[in-house]
């Protein structure tokens, strides 16, 4: 049986203790700031993005991982005689998936897979990958599973502010606007089925009156969810915001993990600072 590795990309936000326990090889996205090149989570982070903004009112290009990229990711393990299972960014979101396609077809054993996701969605599929390949499994085994596993990953965040979709073009100022005036924070779920985000109930008040309600909502909309570990992820909520956002969690299940993590440049550049939000996997 051939050594299976894990490989995903910068936009899965696991934090460094999922990264070490998964064992996952991380490439990362490209960050095109101020007229300068960067690579997210090596040498720029989601707080470098948001200075930028408000002191030049500029965002960021971000840019998928190209084909010869990841021909050089996969090249090594594959003449070393291993598998590689990479988990990408959703297919409707990025290239990145396409891409990693493209490099598989020249390289015997490499598996990519289409979380159809997005930030820790992407590491939830990783952390399952990590057991399957410890059960044994063959690089085709855990891609075909996972294909299985990512419709039952359901995500949504809460943005505190539309600032950052509007100037990325993704809604209008005067919507952007409104929503400020009004203390609108409305909700972003993942569509597993198309790749692509939609927008779900819309919260008034300021972030610590929203977020109990919010996580109230959307992980006991699951009934029966597995309580292995939970991903919560954020751009930079307070600490009292990330505990508001736990213990709602909690209350709705009784996760035996609660894993907390910063979203990195790819995410926060459109979503903004105080964004948060997790991510449920259905039985």
């Amino acid at each position: 049986m051939k050594k299976v590795i894990l490989t995903t990309e910068s936009a899965c936000d696991m934090g460094t203790d999922q990264i070490a326990m998964t064992g996952a090889r991380i490439i990362p996205y490209h960050i095109e700031l101020d007229g300068k090149s960067f690579l997210d989570g090596i040498d720029i982070n989601a707080d470098d993005i948001f200075q930028t903004y408000f002191k030049k009112n500029i965002l960021p290009q971000t840019g998928a991982v190209n084909v010869q990229e990841f021909t050089e990711l996969f090249t090594p393990f594959v003449d070393a005689g291993c598998e590689v299972v990479h988990v990408s960014l959703g297919s409707g979101l990025s290239s990145s998936y396409q891409n990693a396609v493209i490099a598989a077809k020249a390289l015997p054993g490499v598996y990519p897979v289409d979380s159809r996701n997005l930030s820790t969605g992407i590491g939830t599929l990783c952390v399952y990958a990590k057991k399957l390949i410890d059960q044994g499994m063959s690089g085709a085994q855990v891609q075909a599973a996972l294909e299985e596993l990512r419709m039952r990953v359901h995500g949504s965040f809460v943005l505190d502010t539309l600032r950052f979709l509007a100037a990325g073009g993704r809604c209008s100022a005067l919507a952007a606007f409104g929503a400020n005036l009004l203390q609108l924070r409305p909700c972003i779920e993942v569509d597993t089925e198309t790749s692509t985000l939609k927008v779900g109930k819309k919260y008034r008040g300021t972030m610590p009156c929203v977020i109990p309600k919010y996580f109230t909502d959307f992980v006991g909309r699951y009934s029966d969810v597995e309580t292995d570990f939970i991903f919560l992820t954020h751009s930079g909520s307070s600490e009292k915001e990330v505990n508001l956002a736990r213990d709602a969690i909690l209350r709705a299940h009784p996760y035996k993990e609660v894993y907390v993590t910063r979203a990195g440049c790819t995410i926060s550049t459109h979503c903004g600072p105080g964004c948060i939000g997790c991510f449920v996997v259905s039985k």
